[in-house]
């Protein structure tokens, strides 16, 4: 997988909440198959980090990470990782996104289709 740069169409990926099996997607999703489309913005070898609250990739804000939503606990990225051979990792920095900085780096074999944007906006 090609490594996002900045400057680029995003290379977008097509996940089910299924894959997202924290404890606080499975109370608060009813849908057993919800797809869930992602930016991906860390590869193999790079490192992400939450600091002060916020996740960082590659030097680049993408928006809180927050510990608790409607007064409930969430499972969080709290320091600095790098994502393994064999995954990605997908986030957006639209506020209160649901991505990896709560679910951890997507194993490829569970992404379900790759979507490149046709209109984008800013």
């Amino acid at each position: 997988m090609q490594r996002p740069t900045s400057g680029t169409l995003m290379l977008c990926v097509v996940l089910v909440a299924a894959v997202v099996s924290t404890r606080w997607v499975r109370v608060n999703i009813s849908f057993s198959w919800l797809p869930l489309l992602k930016p991906v913005v860390a590869i193999a070898g790079d490192t992400v980090c939450a600091f002060d609250d916020t996740l960082w990739v590659e030097g680049v804000s993408y928006g809180p990470v927050l510990a608790t939503h409607h007064g409930q606990p969430l499972p969080h990225l709290s320091d600095c990782l790098t994502v393994p051979e064999g995954h990605v990792f997908v986030a957006s920095p639209v506020p209160k996104s649901l991505d990896s900085r709560y679910f951890g780096c997507v194993a490829l074999p569970t992404v379900l289709a790759r979507a490149i944007p046709v209109f984008t906006w800013r």
